[in-house]
C-alpha cells in the first residue's frame, strides 16, 4: 500500500478541525515525511488501523492522537 503523505497532512489538518490550506498541508506532509524517514511504512499502517502502541529499536512507544 502507498500512502499519499499530502492526503494524509489533509486528513489530519481536517481531523483537528483547522482551516486547510496549501501552506499547512506542505507543513503537515515535511513532518509525515521525517516520521516515516525515522519508522517503518508497517508502523505507519498500524498507527492508521487504530493501533496505539507499537514497538521501535526494542523499546515500546505509544501514539496519542492529536484532538
Amino acid at each position: 500500500m502507498q500512502l499519499n503523505i499530502f492526503k494524509l497532512a489533509e486528513a489530519q489538518i481536517i481531523k483537528e478541525r483547522r482551516q486547510v490550506n496549501e501552506w499547512l498541508i506542505l507543513k503537515y506532509a515535511l513532518e509525515i515525511r521525517k516520521w516515516l524517514d525515522k519508522h517503518s511504512q508497517s508502523i505507519a499502517l498500524k498507527i492508521m488501523q487504530g493501533d496505539n502502541i507499537y514497538f521501535y529499536n526494542g523499546r515500546i512507544k505509544t501514539y496519542t492522537k492529536r484532538i
